[in-house]
């Protein structure tokens, strides 16, 4: 069955159809922005080659491996200089991740 999503602000609704309109079925109405961002995304998706994704996936991967070592390292005994030095390359990392939205 088709769903019909519902918004409080009546200007921020739009309809988009699911299916072919030769389907002979009512078309789904979904917020205006949740029906914008899509395509963007596809769009923005596909200007990415295929090498530039892989790379920034490993970049990713390797972000959140030394972040959790970090994570791991402040769960054990340490002294404060070396606590500070962890948390402040944790800070560091993370803003990393953050930018290159990983």
């Amino acid at each position: 069955t088709d769903t019909l999503a519902q918004c409080d602000d009546a200007r921020q609704v739009g309809t988009i159809s699911t299916r072919p309109a030769a389907a002979g079925v009512d078309p789904v109405r979904v917020p205006a922005a949740t029906a914008q961002v899509a395509p963007r995304e596809a769009v923005r998706a596909m200007g990415i080659p295929a090498r530039a994704r892989d790379a920034r996936r490993e970049d990713c991967e390797q972000l959140a491996r030394r972040i959790a070592w970090i994570d791991d390292a402040l769960r054990q005994p340490h002294d404060a200089s070396t606590g500070d030095r962890l948390n402040a390359e944790r800070r560091e990392l993370l803003a990393r991740q953050f930018s290159g939205r990983c």
